[in-house]
């Protein structure tokens, strides 16, 4: 499987620390969009989540010696409890400006999530688009990062509403509101300047980033207005599609609303078959009834 929106070094860097990967040390952030057919931009780094604080050093240890077996070298810049970040770099004979090197952090992140870790052919494991895309909405109304936005329009286009994605992230962070997320997402700005130094894949027009931005944000903002507030904090499946959506107003009967939990699960309706491509070994199932 190509990895064309990584450098080359990172893409040798994510095959070797493969085997070390599972459901609870798993590829998150920017590099696992970046392995998704279509990705608009490519990443600084790797980010590896782990579903426990203390698995971090462990999986830390392991993955230096990895890499450290294979020539390369770590220079670690950041450590706390749950927390490592370090700059993976090729001996400077073979290193080039571009490819060889790239930086790597491990991080504790919580279990609770809407689906299971996905297996991976290149990665080993990933953590699954539908949670990486409710993760960028915290991550975009908790920092001012061009590329946050980048990777929502992304989502959008291609895995889930930004409405959907608004909705369901309060269950990620039980401090904010769906109205109080799209406040501070309209205030959010795209810049040529902040553009310009993102690794997009092709040239991008940033008068249509701004629209497709604008018109995802207005219908979130609407979707946000009508979505039954008993059902907040949750993801809307469509039972003959096999897949998640946003319901338009009148059409929520429809649906089944799929909550997160510790672990993730994978929604089944009485003997339908699942969302194709979710098949970790050992997933969680979770059985509807449609009424």
């Amino acid at each position: 499987m190509p990895t064309e929106a990584l450098s080359s070094f990172q893409d040798r860097v994510l095959r070797l620390l493969a085997v070390n990967q599972s459901e609870e040390s798993h590829l998150a952030g920017g590099a696992s969009i970046a392995l998704r057919e279509g990705a608009l931009r490519g990443t600084d780094g790797l980010d590896y989540f782990h579903d426990k604080s203390e698995f971090v050093q462990a999986a830390f240890r392991k993955d230096a010696e990895t890499l450290t077996a294979a020539g390369i070298s770590l220079d670690v810049r950041l450590q706390s409890p749950g927390f490592i970040r370090a700059v993976a770099s090729e001996p400077r004979s073979s290193a080039s400006v571009d490819s060889g090197q790239t930086k790597i952090e491990w991080v504790y992140d919580s279990a609770w999530r809407f689906l299971p870790i996905q297996p991976h052919p290149v990665a080993g494991f990933v953590l699954h688009p539908v949670d990486v895309a409710i993760n960028k909405v915290l991550a975009c109304v908790g920092r001012d990062e061009a590329r946050d936005m980048l990777d929502l329009v992304f989502f959008n286009q291609t895995h889930l509403p930004l409405g959907s994605m608004v909705w369901a992230a309060v269950a990620k962070d039980q401090g904010w509101t769906p109205e109080g997320i799209i406040d501070v997402l309209g205030r959010k700005r795209l810049g040529p300047d902040e553009i310009q130094r993102l690794k997009l894949i092709e040239p991008a027009s940033i008068y249509q980033l701004k629209q497709d931005w604008l018109v995802a944000l207005a219908e979130a903002k609407a979707f946000v207005s009508y979505a039954p507030k008993e059902t907040v904090g949750c993801l809307f499946y469509d039972p003959p599609k096999a897949r998640f959506f946003q319901p338009k107003e009148g059409e929520f009967q429809a649906s089944v609303v799929h909550a997160a939990s510790r672990g993730g699960v994978i929604p089944i309706i009485g003997d339908t078959a699942p969302m194709a491509d979710e098949l970790p070994q050992h997933a969680t199932w979770r059985t509807y009834k449609l009424t």
